[in-house]
């Protein structure tokens, strides 16, 4: 786990906690459509951009200061998707890649992190041994891709694809379903969905009439699914993320106090759940990244008479150890 994921993980699974207890199924038809694109009358796809958090996140944000709209809006523009698809035997391989074209042709234009369709392939088709050396069969084949590729959420496109012939056309019931998954867990976090009925017609081809049908509501399913994903990512964020700091070596009570009582004015909430000779650890609350908490907790160190050999030890998912030097 590179780049982003050791730092941002703990926004994902702070995320997938807050999903797992409310699962939501979005199911609607294009009468209700994203924001974020619409359809015209000649069935082309236009796309409206979206940059302010206000728009990005359809729930309330007053909570928030302006920096801390910044650090969220920033966190949800850098993070990379991974849309792939389920197998279908009533529909070819390369159609169901045509899906995967048009989702990542809408988050190119939302301006969004993506892996390229052949790049993630190029995982799926190694070896398996390659797979069972590096993961002895621990983790899902689809999840060990994903780490591969360093994506941050996991899209999986599944299909359901009527046709009928008419009078020399081609009328498509369509329905897509976009399943989203934790990277950490591999846990489904929630489904979105979105269907067309007749809408999509041709004189060329069934696969012609089905292709025009994704085009139609590929992208009105993927903004829906980015719209879930914001929307809990400031949900689960309203309170702060959740941390753990560890404090070695804690000899000097009074100091340590004096550091702390620092410390809780600029997190959310900092709270002393163990003390031992050893070692005093904190549950923290905070709206920021671990490499930001760990920046903000040094500099509270030098703010502190007798910490001048406080330093890092260590930084693991969403611990932080610190070393107090005395």
């Amino acid at each position: 786990m590179n780049r982003q994921i050791m730092n941002l993980n703990i926004f994902l699974l702070l995320l997938s906690a807050v999903l797992f207890f409310s699962c939501v199924t979005v199911a609607e038809s294009n009468d209700s459509i994203s924001k974020n694109v619409k359809v015209g009358e000649d069935g082309k796809v236009n796309y409206v951009e979206v940059s302010s958090l206000e728009q990005k996140a359809k729930v309330d944000i007053s909570e928030f200061t302006e920096s801390e709209k910044i650090k969220i809006k920033s966190y949800i523009d850098s993070m990379t998707y991974l849309i792939y698809f389920n197998d279908n035997p009533d529909v070819s391989d390369d159609l169901l890649k045509t899906a995967v074209f048009y989702a990542n042709e809408y988050l190119e234009k939302d301006g969004l992190n993506f892996i390229q369709l052949t790049d993630i392939e190029q995982i799926l088709n190694k070896p398996q041994d390659v797979y069972l050396n590096e993961t002895e069969g621990k983790v899902g084949f689809m999840q060990w891709a994903a780490y591969r590729v360093q994506a941050d959420i996991y899209f999986n496109i599944s299909t359901n694809v009527t046709v009928k012939k008419d009078d020399g056309k081609y009328f498509v019931d369509e329905k897509i379903v976009i399943s989203c998954y934790d990277i950490n867990t591999f846990n489904k976090l929630f489904d979105v969905e979105s269907s067309t009925k007749n809408s999509s017609v041709s004189n060329v081809s069934e696969e012609d009439a089905i292709k025009k049908a994704f085009r139609e509501i590929v992208p009105v399913c993927v903004s829906k699914a980015l719209d879930e994903v914001r929307n809990n990512i400031v949900k689960a964020a309203i309170n702060g993320f959740s941390y753990k700091i560890i404090i070695q070596k804690p000899e000097n009570q009074e100091i340590l106090e004096e550091f702390a009582d620092n410390l809780s004015y600029k997190v959310k909430l900092l709270e002393n759940v163990s003390t031992s000779p050893e070692q005093v650890i904190y549950d923290v609350l905070f709206i920021g990244e671990a490499t930001e908490l760990e920046s903000l907790v040094c500099e509270t160190a030098a703010t502190v008479e007798g910490l001048d050999s406080f330093r890092i030890v260590m930084q693991r998912e969403n611990e932080l150890s610190f070393n107090t030097g005395l």
